[in-house]
């Protein structure tokens, strides 16, 4: 019998084949409907292909996430208060300042504290006159005052002469100087008055100068804020300045009204 027979008895039933070199046993195969198990389409399927998302894309949505988050936390955080009472102090001490430097401007009296804002230039230091010489009223209207190193009266006297204060000293030794002070005139006031315009001039130049830290410090810290925060501490900058311009103008008006009545 022929192979072909062979698989065709295969089909129909199970035996056992005898050859003379080999003996086996055919099994009738499965039918196709056992193998293949059909399944059964919707009506309005529509047959369709998946594609796999690119690593790429997948890569950048984890980092989209990723950058979102951090985002999230740092608006999250607070950002520290802006500190404006360290500015407020800054041009507090201007106004001290102008107030020290007025009162050593005293019309038709004598009083050490007049020279108080001489500065004397002693190997190569500026120096106090305080630090260098002692000065005492001889009558209401004389300052003497007694140098430590007579080496140095010159240099003093010349420094009295030259500190804004409208003095003329006189040397009386080796180690003394004395300290006329004139009786109030016009000539008098006028130099006074331009003495008190200066010390007014600077400290408001220090004052506009502290404003101008406090909006670049100011720069730096908004990014962190909105805009309607920002704005409101430059306004609240800016209404400091003015109150300091302000009390420059009080301190000077008080001066200058003390030196005409005087």
């Amino acid at each position: 019998m022929s192979l072909r027979a062979l698989n065709l008895v295969a089909r129909v039933c199970s035996c056992r084949v005898f050859s003379p070199r080999l003996t086996f046993t055919i099994r009738p195969l499965p039918s196709t409907s056992s193998l293949v198990q059909p399944f059964a389409l919707h009506p309005n399927h529509v047959p369709s292909r998946h594609y796999a998302k690119a690593k790429n894309a997948k890569a950048k949505s984890k980092g989209g996430s990723a950058k979102s988050a951090d985002d999230s936390a740092a608006a999250d955080v607070e950002p520290p208060e802006f500190d404006t009472a360290k500015f407020n102090d800054k041009m507090q001490r201007g106004i001290d300042g102008l107030k020290r430097e007025l009162a050593n401007l005293r019309v038709g009296r004598a009083n050490p504290a007049l020279l108080d804002a001489v500065q004397v230039e002693h190997k190569g230091a500026r120096l106090p006159l305080s630090q260098v010489a002692q000065v005492t009223i001889k009558d209401p209207q004389t300052l003497i005052v007694v140098v430590n190193d007579e080496e140095l009266t010159s240099v003093i006297e010349r420094s009295i002469r030259n500190a804004d204060l409208n003095l003329n000293p006189i040397k009386e030794n080796a180690n003394a100087l004395k300290v006329p002070i004139p009786r109030a005139n016009k000539e008098i006031k006028d130099s006074l008055r331009k003495s008190v315009t200066k010390f007014a001039e600077k400290t408001r130049e220090h004052v506009r100068s502290v404003r101008g830290d406090a909006r670049k410090e100011l720069q730096k810290w908004q990014k962190g804020v909105s805009e309607d925060v920002s704005r409101k501490l430059d306004q609240a900058i800016q209404a400091m300045t003015d109150k300091f311009i302000k009390e420059v103008d009080t301190v000077v008006a008080a001066k200058n009204k003390e030196i005409e009545s005087a």
